[in-house]
């Protein structure tokens, strides 16, 4: 115990500040030194009004009519005006007791309530200078929302306590939160400027940011003490868990840190930092994609560094970023021997050091990466590529190639994977495959199911273990307090790290006896390229042998040198043949294979792919210029509408529609969109608006809601799984044209077995002119959709048949041949368990497909999660031009009982797969990915997720629920920072071939690669 609490103690440290408690408790904790002060950055107008007179945004003056239609209370307000409240504004007055009411009146969602969604609050801030001296605790289902054309201002009063000016997950003096982490879903806040200027310099944190799915920050400044030295310690963003997420459109000026981070995995872009001591202190993650990052004026920009020994940062992607004035870009931990090994991940693709000295340092201050250039790309970690290189990424004049020699820091040649088969993984029970396509000849014994045994259900997307164990779990619960106090029991989450230090030299790797002793991770017998920016040495390995994982037996050949483990055998001679050249390798090899699922390509041949663990400068990829503006991927924020008058906006209500869950709403809604003109904006006052038949959204429109309103598919004319209609169509195929759409939840009511619940049919006429932002697609679990625990709940005891009543959608999400668009931060989400009733218990309910991009025009995905859908979550087919960053992804926990084949039917004319190559339980649970026959496909940051095999947990710790996750076959790819957890092969050919082994990837929680790409 006394060993894991000294890795703690950083972590614990913040905690007990932020809180209030003694920090005597703990030792002090290292920060980083005084830096210049700048004039503020200000992003929109703040505002010195002190009488909170409206600006003329027209969320403060449209009429409000939103309505919770499942609450019983029929006066409930979704709406809340902070004024209507008693806040003042005026800088002076304690506004806390207000704005708190403000948000907890009518009966919501706060401590003691794990979920609701029919208490929902839209909380409106009109500008001025809010004064606070305790947190503003924000509920379940609430947005925070400033005046977007002049900010409104609070202000953390000189004497304020508490652990963040606003605090989405409070903690109680005991340790609890109020919600479950990874659970905290449906919130968001933004148009704000938190200020911590009048507070002490020792203390405090603007926002806690503990939060899950469906969240996101935006357009949000941060004013916190500048300078200031060791005796700084004001951080912006405080996040110590969670299973996000996205943000965007903040500025952080001055404190110690910008932000500090923790949590599965998460999205962010367009953030600019001013003066901090550090940027980005990135405490654990699995994986994390910073977008057009801003660094200016600060000691460093990002300190991933963790221990060689257990580093809890599975993997960082950095895009598009420029650093200025700031010494140190990147601290890492990473090197040939850090464990786990594949902890430590970090792509720097297209980020400008010209302004550092040191791009990336070691965390003993040896210097990695000299700055004072672009960097285009750089990648640190385990990589499986091809042998034939690549094509260059098509950079702006500005992003010459020509003036930056490719180098290579630390190569280490693994092995050539050569196609040999995938492996079993022996999951806990094989089922029947019921009345789907029957399997090969190979499969020729029945499956049948084991019941979960009593007493071993497990809460979602958590994993407990008992402490001291450290190995970077997926989260962090409350009794991380219980354990430094010297409490005992079982906890949930990664280790905390040190925090930044003073300077890049100054970051030390404690001694071993600081730092528990880690197993070794690391392959055997393992050639090490020498670190040093000359030309690289090459230490030759010599012949291995490698064990596979699984249940069956296999050969294989290739270059260099590997190891495996697992629970089966195989056995394979292994001679080193490898040659590096300009920060790639190539090793030789051959492999053969038949056998492909359904509607997937074939390829005669397919490349060998060469495994390295590198630490280099590589070549880019060739990124098309459709997916790219002025040489930096394409993106877009959330309009906020922020100049348009509110009369410009045609309320659906206003028009005819209920919104109250029962009333037919189709002929109503379709009306309004066919009339609404190019100047204005299509309102859905919050509701539940149900619809029988395809609505049609027409080009060139724009729509919005009042937070989250339900568009719900409901009807005979849905019911079809053989014959498949749209619910929401956008666009007719072939249009060009213009359609925006934020703000919104799709979803349905009862059984819809054959709804596709939007077919994306539009082209934009320009980048991002077609899309949606914060629209999220949410399937069961929640009142009024007829699919809750009281109908469709699990069935893990017993060999489980699908019920026709809990069947809800075929598709998600169709972007079709013609279509091109922008998706920014959307969930597309099964329910795994109830959000509404009092049980809160896991549930069975159904669909089909997640995400289908067919669509030969670029596609751009930020921050999206697909979740729990039966053949796959997201399958990219005959496509080109798409970018995914980062994209995350479940596998449905009711799988293998029953498997991927029930309740709905795999059709070739949808490619669907037909796991017909399978021969275990195991094999036939969902894709997390599956690519075929596509190009140019570029992937940031994915994380592919297995934690149940029948509800239960136990494969967790042979790390075998399923067998596959993701599906590539003769398709040009390139994944960068891929996360898998507890699935035996990471990356599988369409012919049934392991090419990325899990077992040699294993990170702080997943296995984690810095790069899987296929060329074709």
């Amino acid at each position: 115990m006394a060993i894991f609490q000294t890795t703690m103690m950083v972590f614990l440290a913040h905690i007990i500040f932020l809180l209030g408690l003694p920090t005597a408790l703990v030792g002090a904790v290292p920060v980083t030194p005084n830096v210049p002060e700048l004039a503020l950055n200000t992003v929109s107008k703040v505002a010195d009004s002190v009488t909170g007179s409206s600006s003329g945004f027209w969320m403060a003056e449209i009429k409000r009519q939103g309505t919770s239609p499942f609450n019983s209370n029929a006066n409930y307000k979704v709406f809340r005006n902070v004024k209507d409240f008693g806040a003042k504004g005026d800088g002076s007055t304690d506004d806390t007791a207000a704005i708190n009411k403000a948000i907890s009146s009518g009966g919501r969602c706060g401590k003691g309530c794990d979920s609701s969604t029919i208490t929902p609050a839209l909380v409106y801030f009109p500008p001025g200078t809010y004064l606070v001296s305790k947190p503003i605790q924000q509920f379940y289902y609430t947005q925070i929302v400033g005046d977007a054309v002049e900010l409104p201002v609070i202000k953390a009063s000189a004497a304020f306590a508490g652990m963040a000016v606003i605090d989405s997950d409070p903690y109680e003096d005991n340790g609890d939160n109020w919600f479950t982490n990874q659970n905290n879903f449906f919130r968001g806040i933004r148009n704000l400027v938190v200020d911590l200027t009048a507070m002490p310099k020792g203390s405090g944190a603007g926002i806690h940011w503990q939060v899950g799915q469906a969240t996101s920050l935006q357009n949000i400044r941060f004013e916190m003490v500048k300078g200031g030295g060791a005796a700084n310690k004001q951080q912006g963003i405080f996040m110590d868990n969670g299973s996000g997420g996205f943000m965007t459109d903040l500025t952080f000026n001055g404190g110690n840190y910008g932000m500090f981070l923790g949590n599965q995995q998460f999205t962010t872009r367009n953030l600019t930092f001013n003066g901090c001591q550090t940027a980005i202190f990135m405490n654990w993650n699995w994986a994390w994609t910073f977008k057009s990052l801003d660094i200016n004026n600060c000691e460093v920009g990002l300190n991933m560094s963790t221990s060689p020994s257990n580093q809890t940062v599975g993997s960082v992607m950095m895009l598009d970023s420029k650093l200025t004035n700031t010494p140190t870009g990147v601290v890492t931990a990473w090197d040939k021997d850090s464990v786990p090994i594949g902890g430590g991940t970090l792509i720097l693709d297209n980020v400008d050091f010209s302004g550092s000295k040191i791009a990336v340092t070691g965390a003993n201050g040896d210097s990695i990466l000299e700055g004072g250039s672009v960097v285009k790309n750089w990648v640190q970690g385990n990589t499986y590529s091809p042998n034939s290189s690549v094509g260059k990424r098509a950079y702006s004049p500005d992003f010459s190639d020509s003036d930056q020699e490719v180098i290579t820091v630390v190569e280490t040649v693994m092995h050539t994977v050569s196609a040999c088969a995938a492996t079993n993984g022996g999951a806990a029970s094989t089922l029947a495959t019921n009345e789907a396509p029957a399997p090969s000849s190979s499969a020729s014994t029945e499956d049948k199911v084991t019941p979960l045994p009593a007493g071993t259900d497990s809460a979602d997307r958590t994993v407990t273990i008992s402490s001291p164990s450290v190995s970077g779990l997926p989260g962090m619960d409350n009794s991380w307090i219980s354990i430094l106090l010297g409490s005992t029991g079982s906890y949930e989450g990664p280790v905390s790290t040190p925090e930044a230090a003073t300077d890049a030299s100054s970051v030390v790797v404690p001694s071993a006896n600081q730092v528990p002793a880690q197993p070794d991770t690391s392959v055997s017998q393992v050639p090490v390229v020498s670190q040093s920016t000359a030309t690289p040495v090459i230490v030759q390995s010599t012949a291995g042998s490698g064990s596979g994982s699984g249940s069956g037996s296999g050969s294989g050949s290739g270059s260099g040198s590997g190891s495996g483990s697992g629970s089966g055998s195989g056995s394979g001679t292994e001679t080193s043949s490898s040659v590096i050249s300009q920060g790639t390798s190539s090793s030789s090899g051959s492999e053969s294979g038949s056998g492909s699922s359904s509607g997937s390509g074939t390829c005669s041949s397919h490349q060998a792919v060469s495994s390295a663990r590198i630490q280099s400068t590589m070549k880019s990829s060739g990124m098309p210029e459709g997916l790219l503006n002025n040489g930096a991927v394409f993106e877009r924020s959330k309009p906020l509408y922020e100049s348009v008058p509110a009369s410009s906006f045609v309320s659906v209500k206003s028009a005819g529609a209920k919104g109250d869950g029962s009333t037919d709403d189709t002929e109503a809604i379709q009306k309004v969109l066919n009339s609404a003109t190019s100047d204005q904006i299509v309102y859905f006052d919050h509701g539940a608006y149900v619809i029988t038949s395809t609505l049609k959204i027409p080009k060139n429109i724009r729509i919005t809601g009042e937070i989250w309103p339900q568009l719900m598919a409901h009807g005979a004319k849905f019911s079809d799984a053989k014959n498949p209609v749209p619910f929401i169509q956008v666009g007719e195929k072939g249009e060009t044209g213009s359609v925006e759409m934020s703000d919104l939840i799709i979803t349905t009511k009862g059984p819809t077995a054959g709804a596709i619940l939007m077919e994306w049919n539009i082209a934009g006429s320009s980048q991002g002119s077609a899309g949606l932002w914060d629209v999220h697609f949410r399937i069961g679990g929640a009142a009024g959709t007829g699919l809750q625990s009281d109908k469709c709940k699990k069935t893990p005891k017993s060999k489980t048949t699908p019920k026709e009543e809990c069947t809800a959608a075929f598709m998600l999400l169709h972007v079709t041949q013609k279509a091109s668009g922008y998706f920014e931060n959307n969930w597309f989400w099964t329910a795994d368990h109830e959000l509404d009733l009092d049980d809160h218990s896991q549930i069975n309910v159904y669909t089909g497909r997640g995400v289908l991009i067919e669509s030969q025009k670029p596609v751009w995905l930020w921050g999206t999660s697909s979740e729990h859908h039966q053949l796959y979550n997201y399958q990219v087919s005959s496509a080109e031009n798409v970018f995914m960053g980062l994209i995350q992804t479940e596998t449905p926990y009711y799988q293998s009982n029953p498997t991927a084949l029930v309740p709905y039917t795999p059709q070739k004319s949808w490619n669907d797969p037909d796991f017909s190559s399978c021969i275990t339980a195991s094999c036939r649970k969902a894709w997390g990915l599956r690519v075929m026959n596509s190009s140019d496909l570029f992937i940031y940051g994915a994380g592919l997720y297995s934690f149940f095999e029948n509800y239960g947990q136990s494969c967790l710790n042979s790390e075998d629920c399923q067998e596959n996750m993701v599906e590539v076959d003769c398709s040009d790819v390139h994944i960068y920072g891929l996360s898998t957890k507890a699935a035996v092969n990471m990356v599988t050919s369409s012919e049934g071939k392991s090419m990325v082994p899990e077992a040699e990837n294993t990170s702080n929680y997943c296995s984690t690669i810095a790069l899987f790409e296929q060329t074709v």
